[in-house]
């Protein structure tokens, strides 16, 4: 995931500038989840939790869903699947 640096820089960072009770990722946009990208939410979801925060993953694609059910992620991260009639990506229908 060559992302995984950029979101766990930038999540950690809105962590501790806002220091909120919940964090909320949307997964809509992560067609796929490789180590880079578990290590990066394992991170997160550590300085969170050392800053009392709450983290949950939502719009989680089916494949991701299955990684992070696989490296036993899913319930910490309080991971939701992709909602029913959610908004298509642009360009995809």
């Amino acid at each position: 995931m060559a992302t995984a640096p950029l979101l766990q820089g930038t999540v950690i960072d809105a962590i501790d500038r806002h220091a909120p009770a919940h964090v909320v990722l949307d997964a809509a946009g992560m067609h796929f989840l490789d180590a880079a990208g578990v290590t990066a939410l394992i991170t997160i979801y550590r300085h969170a939790a050392a800053q009392d925060a709450a983290v949950r993953l939502i719009n989680v694609r089916p494949l991701v869903g299955t990684v992070l059910h696989l490296v036993d992620l899913a319930d910490f991260l309080r991971a939701e699947p992709r909602a029913a009639g959610a908004i298509p990506e642009p360009g995809h229908h």
